[in-house]
């Protein structure tokens, strides 16, 4: 696996068989930032259930000032950080071993952040929007999700739906607070 993009391009990204994650393909991942634009250049991002830490990685990567990166699996973090190691993103990441839920419920403001979620049990969506609906000073929502997977606006209230992009079985779905996005035009 490698980056797709921005200052690290090339770079490669451990990916270890046997961990319990799945890591976001590396099409997924460069339509997902050719989507953002350098919007990710003005907002921090959070990479929820962050596995190795492709994601928030790519953003880095492509100009992110900063990312979090949540993950409770010990044996991911322990790749994740060996990723941000390698790649010398250290100073500008925050690692934390913890349920996406039990860090949404404790973390209240997200700092106007991009948040990245890819799930990975098809029972965590309802779960994780009731969570994410309470942070109405996030930026903009991403889900990765499978096709198969119907993302009801119903769930998230007070975000609105902007665009949806599937990649194969992999499907993006945006989400935005009611408030205008910088270079909206594009997201609709």
């Amino acid at each position: 696996m490698r980056v797709t993009g921005g200052l690290l391009c090339g770079r490669k990204i451990i990916a270890r068989k046997g961990l319990r994650t799945r890591p976001t393909p590396e099409r997924v991942r460069q339509a997902l930032f050719n989507i953002l634009g350098e919007e990710v250049q003005f907002h921090p991002f959070a990479d929820l259930y962050a596995g190795t830490g492709a994601v928030g990685i790519e953003a880095l990567s492509r100009g992110a000032p900063s990312a979090v990166f949540i993950e409770s699996e010990g044996a991911a973090v322990t790749v994740l950080l060996q990723n941000l190691r390698s790649l010398d993103l250290l100073s500008q990441s925050r690692v934390l071993k913890e349920d996406v839920l039990h860090f949404l419920a404790k973390h209240k403001s997200l700092q106007n952040a991009i948040l990245f979620a890819d799930p990975p049990f098809r029972n965590s969506y309802e779960d994780l929007f009731k969570a994410l609906d309470e942070h109405q000073d996030g930026h903009l929502l991403v889900v990765q999700h499978h096709r198969t997977v119907d993302l009801p606006a119903k769930l998230l209230p007070s975000w609105r739906g902007c665009r949806e992009s599937r990649y194969g079985d992999n499907v993006l779905s945006f989400f935005s607070i009611s408030s205008p996005l910088r270079g909206e035009a594009r997201w609709g």
